[in-house]
């Protein structure tokens, strides 16, 4: 798996965890239910920058006007 795959499925682990946090815990009265947060000293991966991926004009001019033989 590469680190997008990696940063992608951990910030969506680290996102439900949270909600679960937000739901079960009451720290107003202090019932904590999720005593332990995992993801406060885990830092996710940095995610490579992603290459320009965007076409020339006459690229795309030559795509649009392609006909197959």
């Amino acid at each position: 798996m590469s680190s997008d795959g990696v940063n992608q499925n951990m910030s969506n682990i680290k996102a439900t965890f949270n909600l679960a946090k937000n739901f079960y815990n009451d720290y107003d009265l202090g019932d904590i239910q999720i005593k332990n947060d995992p993801f406060a000293r885990y830092k996710l991966p940095a995610v490579p920058k992603s290459m320009n991926r965007n076409l020339e004009v006459d690229d795309s001019c030559t795509n649009v006007y392609y006909t197959y033989r």
